[in-house]
C-alpha cells in the first residue's frame, strides 16, 4: 500500500463525506446561487482531483484491496447513476441509486478513517499519553 499525501487523504474524506450526505447533497445540488456543485463535481473530487481514479485504472493499490474494490464499485454506480440520468440533479436525487450510493461512500469513509487513525496512532504515539 502506497501512502497517500495528508492533503490528498483529507481531500478524498472531504469528498465522501459530501456525497455519505444527503441533505447536504440535496441543498449543493438544487441550488441555482451561492454554494453551488454537482453530481458529475463529487464524481470528479473523489478520482479526479485525488488522483485515485488514475490510479485505480491502472490497477495500482490506493489503500487495501477491500477500499480499493469499494472505490471501484462507488466510481461503476456513480458513473452509471449519472449516464443514466444524463447528469440530472432532480433525477438523481429521486433515484433508488443515489441510496446505495451514500451507504457505499459512508463505508469507504469509515474504512478510511480506521486507516488514518491507526496510521496517525503509530507515528506519533505521544498523543495518547
Amino acid at each position: 500500500m502506497t501512502e497517500l499525501p495528508p492533503i490528498i487523504v483529507w481531500n478524498l474524506i472531504e469528498a465522501l463525506s459530501d456525497v455519505a450526505d444527503g441533505p447536504y447533497q440535496t441543498r449543493l445540488w438544487q441550488a441555482s446561487e451561492g454554494e453551488v456543485s454537482t453530481f458529475d463535481e463529487a464524481l470528479e473530487s473523489i478520482f479526479g482531483d485525488t488522483g485515485i481514479g488514475r490510479d485505480l485504472d491502472k490497477g495500482s493499490q490506493v489503500y487495501n484491496p477491500d477500499i480499493d474494490a469499494c472505490l471501484l464499485r462507488l466510481d461503476k454506480q456513480m458513473v452509471n447513476l449519472g449516464e443514466a440520468s444524463d447528469w440530472d440533479p432532480r433525477i438523481i436525487l429521486a433515484s433508488d441509486e443515489i441510496v446505495a450510493i451514500r451507504q457505499l461512500a459512508a463505508e469507504i469513509l469509515c474504512k478510511i478513517i480506521r486507516i488514518e487513525a491507526i496510521r496517525f496512532r503509530m507515528s506519533d504515539p505521544s498523543w495518547i499519553s
